[in-house]
């Protein structure tokens, strides 16, 4: 469509008012988190969307007693929480309102919280909403089920959605364990929402009827079954306004070729996913009045609600590195005199960030070097821990 221009659009997508509005009336528009280092804006037409909606309608194995009700006026429908980045053009919150938007009756079961608040705040908001399901990435389904086994967080859901990350079979047990419920995993990205489906087995299937998904390695030449990629070349073929064809995701994946027990015979995939960390700092437990069994646990941030305040900063390409008990190093690209202005921006947001989230004061030092991307992958690790750092905390 040659109505769609990038200036345009990105002046579109900075404005949080016109998350999921329709774009020149029947586009949707969404944003990478900007793995890479760089976010990318992302137009929607209706075919693609309404691939992607039958797909998850039509594949996904929730399994007998996952209690996934159809939507439908009448039934009873159950509250749905969805944890993620809210405030920006992202695809997961503006997929969210958009069904919101599509079915009104979805209004008064459906709330989006923000990963940027602290946890404490989060655990509170929860209980007070009880939940049926819960849609966010693995990294807070894991912390949440951390939460409940303190016995802080006190709801009981009946089934669990996560995208976004990896999940590793111990990750999954540990959550599942925690909520006596299922996980539905999923993989997508900004560039094509639903790449592969969860089964009831654990496994993720490839959707090999919509997109093409090629593991290479770093001089991208195929890589055989059961080998990680150093990357994976997407090709979504049901996009025709912006079509993708053999992009370079950035995640490593391992196609699994043995057989299913689930009977799919579809392709499966192991994934990375991110890898990012969780930063866990010290809690600022001085004058707090909360109990003392509060004050001990340390303070735990997504690493998506770091990408996400610095975005809004402005600072794009990045790389934090938490290196002490008190105390994280940030690069940013491009450096000179506009990378020590961007930490200055960056510094005040993080800084907001960590005390928000009840951390102890950071030293925030900055580090007047590019950031570093993988020697094989290229992809780059936005926030990091030291082993010096997780000794400490």
């Amino acid at each position: 469509d040659p109505r769609l221009k990038l200036d345009e659009l990105s002046d579109f997508v900075s404005d949080p008012r016109r998350i999921a509005e329709p774009y020149l009336g029947q586009y949707t528009v969404w944003t990478s988190s900007g793995t890479t280092g760089v976010p990318g804006v992302y137009v929607q037409d209706a075919q693609a969307l309404a691939v992607y909606a039958a797909l998850v309608t039509s594949r996904f194995d929730f399994g007998d007693g996952a209690g996934f009700p159809p939507i439908a006026p009448g039934l009873g429908l159950p509250r749905c929480a969805f944890i993620a980045a809210i405030d920006g053009h992202f695809a997961g919150i503006v997929s969210w309102e958009r069904q919101r938007r599509l079915y009104p009756a979805l209004g008064p079961v459906t709330r989006a919280f923000s990963i940027l608040q602290p946890l404490r705040e989060l655990v509170d908001q929860l209980n007070g909403w009880r939940p049926d399901f819960i849609s966010t990435y693995p990294t807070m389904l894991s912390l949440l089920a951390s939460e409940s086994r303190a016995g802080r967080l006190r709801i009981s859901p009946r089934g669990l959605w996560c995208g976004g990350e990896g999940l590793s079979h111990s990750e999954r047990a540990d959550i599942e364990e925690a909520f006596g419920c299922r996980v539905v995993e999923d993989y997508g990205a900004s560039e094509c929402m639903n790449m592969a489906f969860g089964c009831r087995s654990g496994r993720l299937h490839v959707n090999d009827d919509w997109v093409v998904l090629e593991p290479v390695d770093e001089s991208y030449r195929p890589v055989p079954p059961g080998e990680p990629s150093a990357t994976v070349l997407v090709t979504n073929l049901a996009n025709r306004v912006q079509p993708l064809l053999r992009y370079d995701l950035g995640d490593s994946v391992c196609i699994d070729a043995t057989p299913c027990a689930c009977g799919c015979t579809r392709p499966s995939l192991r994934v990375e996913g991110r890898g990012d960390d969780i930063l866990v700092l010290e809690a600022d437990d001085a004058g707090s009045a909360r109990p003392a069994s509060a004050r001990t646990e340390p303070v735990r941030i997504l690493p998506l609600a770091v990408e996400s305040v610095l975005e809004e900063a402005g600072i794009v390409r990045f790389q934090l590195t938490h290196v002490a008990k008190d105390r994280v190093r940030l690069r940013i690209d491009p450096g000179g005199e506009a990378g020590l202005a961007g930490f200055r921006r960056a510094r005040v947001a993080l800084g907001e960030l960590f005390r928000q989230q009840g951390a102890a004061p950071m030293h925030i030092e900055y580090e007047p070097h590019p950031p570093e991307c993988s020697p094989v992958s290229g992809k780059l690790r936005r926030v990091r821990v030291t082993a010096e750092a997780r000794r400490e905390t």
